[in-house]
């Protein structure tokens, strides 16, 4: 049984509610503020799904495909996916048609869409998995799991001395399917890395106007917090200058810009951000990934979050907690791949918006202190 739970024109999205044992609910939706039901994650579908990357199945399944293409047929691998091999390559799971004979006639179609708009963002390596039958990846991944889950769950308050520069990370969305990703960091004088603000939101179909007003509210909620300290706004440039410049003034006055080309002769676009290259990724992984080992990354106990509230006021209200699952999720992804590039991206849909638009401060800030000496961010 099937309840539909209205809440007040105030609250976001209507949530959707399953009836299980005796009358209890479950409510289906991640962030669902609305109710007060215990989420349908953890407890209805975390046991079904299929057991973590690296256990015995998957190395086997893994050594089954590498015989079969040697042409030992001992074994024979099937894999009933209702994605193809061309667009599983092409990183476009939730999009592919080509498979969709393989539905049974009893099972709806429109149905498994409606599922999909359900599932929560981080949930949707496990829905590929479970209901399109693309199996599971188990990438050797650069960043330990168990290192990056202990930075980011250890919480600090800010310190009192303000901080000179707060170093904020934009990846603007490239195609309707990513998301536009804030970070900030500020470094204390003793070089520990504390996340101040981080937010993912999804802008498709928006102006650059909407753009620039999530950007100024995040902007904004900085300056409130810190009046003492200055924003530098490290934009990845790749997708449009036009939209990186507009970016940058939604950050409003009280900036400073170091990444102009007085300064450097490659990867960076004059007087915007930077440019992000299998060579630059290479350098941000080493930079975190020193960052990580020495235990200088953390949370701040009152974390800054946006959402698109900033211009459709019944959008759903900013989620700091789920960005970061998403967040250590993106860095535990970030790996080698067949075509040569680096990145936290997978099979499914799955992004690396929020991870790079961490790294970018972390590395910026290593950077810039090698080269002009600049201190730590000491009263």
């Amino acid at each position: 049984m099937v309840v539909l739970c209205l809440p007040a024109l105030a609250d976001c999205v209507p949530s959707v509610h399953v009836d299980y044992y005796a009358g209890t609910y479950f409510c289906v939706s991640a962030s669902c503020e609305s109710c007060s039901f215990p989420s349908f994650w953890p407890l209805l579908i975390d046991p079904l799904v299929q057991p973590p990357p690296g256990n015995f199945f998957d190395v086997f399944c893994s050594g089954v495909k590498k015989r079969n293409k040697q042409g030992d047929f001992f074994f024979t691998f099937v894999n009933h996916s209702l994605t193809c091999d061309r667009c599983l390559e092409l990183k476009e799971t939730k999009e592919c048609t080509h498979n969709l004979n393989n539905v049974p006639p009893w099972k709806s179609i429109l149905r498994i869409a409606s599922m999909a708009r359900l599932v929560p963002r981080n949930r949707q390596a496990q829905y590929a998995t479970e209901i399109m039958g693309v199996l599971a990846q188990s990438p050797s991944g650069y960043f330990p799991a168990d290192i990056v889950d202990a930075c980011l769950s250890r919480r600090v308050d800010p310190p009192e001395a303000p901080f000179d520069y707060i170093w904020c990370g934009v990846d603007p969305a490239s195609h309707s399917k990513s998301q536009l990703a804030l970070t900030a960091v500020g470094v204390t004088g003793e070089g520990v890395h504390i996340l101040l603000g981080i937010a993912s939101i999804n802008v498709a179909q928006c102006e650059a106007m909407q753009v620039a007003s999530v950007v100024r509210h995040f902007a904004n909620k900085l300056n409130s917090r810190f009046p003492r300290s200055a924003l530098i706004p490290i934009v990845e440039v790749n997708g449009s200058e036009v939209l990186a410049a507009t970016i940058v003034r939604a950050f409003g006055a009280k900036v400073w810009m170091p990444f102009v080309k007085e300064r450097f002769a490659t990867y960076i676009s004059d007087g915007l951000g930077v440019l992000t290259t299998k060579e630059t990724k290479l350098a941000y992984v080493q930079s975190l990934f020193l960052a990580l080992m020495d235990g200088r990354l953390c949370v701040s106990n009152d974390i800054i979050s946006v959402s698109r509230q900033a211009f459709e006021p019944r959008a759903d209200p900013p989620d700091a907690e789920s960005d970061l699952i998403e967040l250590a999720a993106q860095l535990k992804r970030f790996s080698d791949h067949d075509d040569g590039s680096v990145s936290g991206k997978a099979a499914g849909g799955l992004e690396d918006d929020i991870a790079i638009a961490y790294v970018n401060p972390v590395y910026s800030h290593l950077m810039l202190n090698v080269r002009e000496g600049l201190p730590y961010e000491s009263a």
